[in-house]
């Protein structure tokens, strides 16, 4: 039901994986990023909604290897300048 909605209303939509798989492949290729030197910080909400194994959160964590948490809400950091210099 969900996905006939979201694609009737936003037929461009991407699935998460897809959208992970496109940013990881630009990201290398542009700019050489890779999980050995790159720390993933993350400001997603850290509702249980945003880090359910498979999500977009957890498929970035599977490729740079970890998340620097950095708090936040609608990706909006909430570190602060000790979050940013941790």
């Amino acid at each position: 039901a969900v996905e006939t909605v979201l694609k009737r209303h936003f037929s461009g939509a991407l699935a998460g994986r897809e959208v992970v798989a496109r940013t990881v492949e630009t990201l290398k290729r542009k700019y050489g990023v890779t999980g050995r030197n790159t720390l993933y910080g993350s400001s997603l909400c850290s509702d249980e909604i945003n880090n359910e194994t498979g999500d977009m959160n957890d498929l970035f964590r599977l490729y740079f290897g970890e998340i620097f948490p950095l708090g936040g809400i609608s990706g909006v950091p909430f570190a602060g300048k000790t979050g940013f210099s941790a």
